[in-house]
């Protein structure tokens, strides 16, 4: 364990027009990560979530995507301090290695993978990582559940916004049910897009 690991909690909200996570994430200050929920949408439009933090740089991703959420692959743009990601994916592999997003950003490079807790996504950059999971229910059963993370190693601001601005996106293709799910549905979002993501 290093000096810089530290823990962190991020609470949902929703209103009539944002959906998001909001929390302080240790010295980076408070966050907030959420996309517009549109008044309608059809297949095809593109949705777009942000994140602002106190000490953070800006982040977004863009994408296709359902109810404002957009989905996370290959043809999502991420932007980080302006500056775009590259994103490979592949929405076959069987494992979650295999399954888990290629993203490069600047001189960086990153993987972003399901891991076997409850709601686990991690990020890492060598052996720096930023880990998420469930925590506690807000509302009762059903509803939407904090997100406790984790950071360990030597993590930085932007490795910081990366994980968090893809919290706010639709990563059912990083899990293998999941993609058999959303496969139709993305599907008929991308026409043509031969679900190689």
């Amino acid at each position: 364990m290093s000096d810089n690991d530290f823990g962190f909690e991020l609470e949902p909200f929703e209103d009539d027009t944002q959906h998001g996570l909001s929390g302080t994430v240790g010295a980076y200050g408070f966050v907030r990560i959420s996309y517009a929920k549109p008044a309608s949408w059809k297949s095809g439009d593109v949705f777009r979530t942000e994140l602002a933090g106190e000490h953070l740089p800006p982040a977004s991703v863009s994408g296709t995507g359902m109810g404002g959420e957009p989905h996370l692959g290959r043809k999502a743009v991420l932007t980080v301090g302006g500056v775009t990601a590259e994103i490979g994916a592949n929405s076959l592999g069987v494992s979650r290695a295999s399954r888990a997003l290629r993203i490069r950003l600047g001189g960086r490079e990153y993987t972003y993978a399901r891991t076997g807790r409850s709601g686990g996504l991690e990020l890492r950059r060598g052996e720096d990582r930023v880990t998420l999971t469930d925590g506690e229910p807000v509302g009762g059963a059903g509803s939407r559940r904090r997100r406790r993370g984790a950071v360990r190693g030597g993590v930085d601001a932007t490795d910081l916004a990366v994980a968090l601005v893809l919290e706010e996106t639709d990563t059912s293709s990083l899990s293998v049910g999941g993609a058999l799910m959303s496969a139709p549905f993305r599907a008929l979002m991308n026409p043509g897009d031969g679900g190689g993501e």
